[in-house]
C-alpha cells in the first residue's frame, strides 16, 4: 500500500488552487491539511500542519523565494514542490537555489502532478525533463559541440584516473 501523502496546496489564484486540491483529493493516499492563497499562509501551514510537501503557485517574486527558503530552513521535513507557468531558466535556478525539491509546470496533467509528487515524497527531485535538458546544455556551454573541451568533474576523473593504475 502506498504511504500517504500529506499536502498543503498554497496557490495565489484561489480558482487555480481549488481546482489543484479537487484533483488531488480525489487521489487515494492523497491528504489536504490546508490550502492558502500568500506568501504568509504558506509558511504558517507548513510551520503548523508539517506537511509531507508544500505545493506552492506564487508570483515569482523575492517574496516567494524568501518564502521557499524559509520552509526549507525552518520545516525541513516539508518539501516544497513550486508550481508555475514559467520556463525561464533564471526562475528554474532560483527557485531551486532557495530549497524547492520540484519545479512543476502548470501544464502538467493530475496524474503526471500525483506522480511527481509520490517521487517527491520518497526524496528525489524534479524538473521537467526538456527543461532539465535544456540547463544541462546551458550550463556546459559549448563543450557539447567540442567534446574535447568537457572537463570531467574532479571525483569522476581522480576515479579514473586511479583504476588506470
Amino acid at each position: 500500500m502506498t504511504e500517504t501523502i500529506q499536502i498543503v496546496v498554497v496557490d495565489n489564484q484561489p480558482l487555480f488552487g481549488a481546482g489543484v486540491t479537487t484533483v488531488l483529493e480525489a487521489e487515494p493516499g492523497v491528504e489536504i491539511v490546508g490550502q492558502g492563497t500568500t506568501a504568509e499562509e504558506a509558511i504558517y501551514l507548513a510551520c503548523n500542519r508539517l506537511p509531507n510537501i508544500i505545493l506552492l503557485s506564487l508570483d515569482l517574486t523575492d517574496r516567494s523565494l524568501n518564502t521557499i527558503r524559509v520552509i526549507a530552513d525552518e520545516c525541513p521535513a516539508t518539501r516544497v514542490a513550486f508550481l508555475t507557468a514559467s520556463e525561464e531558466d533564471e526562475h528554474i535556478i532560483e527557485v531551486l537555489r532557495a530549497g524547492a525539491k520540484a519545479y512543476i509546470l502548470k501544464r502538467i496533467t493530475g496524474p503526471e502532478l500525483i506522480g511527481v509528487l509520490r517521487s517527491v515524497q520518497t526524496g528525489q527531485s524534479y524538473v521537467p525533463p526538456a527543461l532539465a535538458a535544456r540547463l544541462i546544455l546551458k550550463m556546459n556551454g559549448d563543450n557539447f559541440k567540442h567534446p574535447h573541451r568537457f572537463k570531467a568533474p574532479i571525483a569522476v576523473e581522480a576515479a579514473a584516473q586511479s583504476r588506470r593504475r
